[in-house]
């Protein structure tokens, strides 16, 4: 995301205005903790999970540590953790007119500890992750981070985290790597917290956010997206079962890789067309949609992180914002030609990305449930998750199965040698996994067509 990121800036001056400190605002929350009006992004992932049985918006991470963990330091620095994080701490409670996002005091962190009989891969050791991932989450009484260490043999452990999206984005992994290295090491030594002070707190965005959005910018950009999405049509999948009402949420994820000539050949392309990766990522998945379909008016969600201010980088919580871009593929384009729109329509996107989701969906889609509305994203994930712990091996793991926001969700991420890693993250109730290798196989062969002859018209195969 960072060279990303940097590219943009330079095709988009964005100038950020300082945060002001916030101040409760007077809502009197239970037991005396001080309130808050939620941010947006807040309200999106709670809203969501009342439409789910509560694990919808679960976001698991799984460690595997090799070597001679001391557990009593893992659980120090993780209560330190959280108590430097105040969203890994917050409730939610519905306040007039407002969600309310209520911050406890620090009380520790119940890190629970069991023992396996086998070792890391083992079956055991998915069905007791898959256990944990099923396990809804209580938005009113917290916790929305669970802690879990699974010891597997001697000398090996597995660290399960499981949070809620409400309280914990991509970006935040980053700050979790980072932060829990520190601080374990600390605890190690048997010394306090090394890091310095956060430069503010997740309340202090969310009443920036609500107060930067005066009645009149609101109005602006709802104009302008409504403009951009007025008479979106349904997206057409090439999915294996029909569309129901209600999805479950319940999804699977596959893992494909881009060859290193494929990626190269994309990039290139890219840059001749004075697009970013992300840009031609997006618009393959949209030639992808519209060979198959014959759909020419498709419009698809990218995820953006929402920390456009250096003070929100440091913090853990939930700022990601999903903007949709509209993509018209009429009279048969070219890819070069269809890059250029993708690059349009994004740009316009980005001059925009301040409306919250949450005020989009409700002006535009009050009555869909939240899968409907934006049924395909996609995203390059570009940053740096890199877990370390002192004395120890550390390496992530797959997660068992995922929650399905969406019905179809791409994820790419560069891997050493210059293939591209694609996760596809799809909903159970739609697609089968023989679809999705299907789905995948058409995505290579349509990419090196496109290589081979950027400047044809698209061809509609299935239609």
């Amino acid at each position: 995301m960072a060279p990303e990121r940097s590219r943009l800036q330079r095709l988009r001056k964005l100038a950020p205005s300082p945060l002001p400190p916030a101040s409760p605002l007077g809502f009197p929350a239970p037991h005396g903790h001080p309130a808050f009006a939620a941010s947006f992004t807040q309200l999106r992932f709670w809203r969501l999970d009342q439409y789910s049985d509560g694990t919808a918006c679960a976001i698991p991470d799984a460690l595997h540590l090799q070597g001679e963990l001391q557990p009593a330091a893992l659980k120090l620095a993780l209560e330190r953790l959280v108590e430097r994080h105040e969203p890994l701490r917050t409730t939610y409670q519905p306040g007039g007119e407002d969600l309310m996002q209520i911050v406890a005091p620090a009380q520790g962190v119940d890190l629970q500890v069991e023992t396996l009989r086998h070792s890391a891969g083992s079956e055991e050791l998915t069905a007791r992750m898959q256990q944990e991932l099923e396990r809804p989450f209580d938005l009113d009484h917290g916790p929305l981070m669970r802690a879990l260490l699974l010891q597997c043999r001697q000398g090996e452990h597995v660290l399960l985290l499981v949070f809620h999206y409400s309280v914990f984005d991509g970006w935040s992994r980053t700050v979790l790597y980072r932060e829990l290295a520190v601080l374990y090491a600390a605890a190690l030594e048997g010394a306090g917290s090394p890091l310095p002070k956060l430069p503010l707190r997740y309340v202090d965005f969310a009443r920036w956010q609500r107060r930067s959005l005066a009645p009149r910018d609101r109005d602006t950009l709802l104009r302008h997206w409504r403009m951009v999405l007025n008479h979106l049509p349904s997206i057409i999948l090439p999915a294996d079962h029909p569309a129901q009402p209600q999805l479950t949420y319940r999804g699977r994820s596959s893992y494909f890789q881009l060859a290193p000539s494929l990626v190269a050949g994309l990039a290139n392309l890219c840059s001749s067309a004075a697009v970013t990766l992300s840009m031609g990522l997006l618009a393959l998945v949209a030639a992808l949609l519209h060979t198959h379909g014959g759909q020419e008016d498709i419009g698809i969600g990218i995820p953006v992180a929402g920390r456009r201010h250096p003070s929100l980088e440091s913090l853990m919580g939930s700022f990601v914002n999903l903007l949709v871009i509209r993509i018209h593929l009429s009279r048969a384009p070219s890819f070069r030609t269809l890059l250029g729109r993708v690059r349009s329509s994004c740009l316009q996107a980005y001059d925009h990305q301040d409306l919250p989701y949450a005020i989009l969906e409700d002006a535009l889609w009050p009555r869909q449930p939240p899968h409907a509305c934006v049924p395909v994203v996609v995203q390059l994930m570009d940053l740096p998750w890199r877990p370390a712990l002192q004395r120890l091996a550390v390496r992530r793991l797959p997660s068992p199965s995922q929650r399905a926001r969406h019905e179809l969700e791409f994820r790419f991420r560069h891997l050493p040698g210059g293939s591209l890693q694609v996760k596809i993250i799809y909903s159970t109730d739609r697609f089968s996994e023989q679809g999705i290798d299907v789905l995948f196989e058409r995505m290579k062969a349509l990419l090196g067509g496109l290589l081979d002859g950027p400047d044809r018209g698209l061809v509609v195969t299935n239609a």
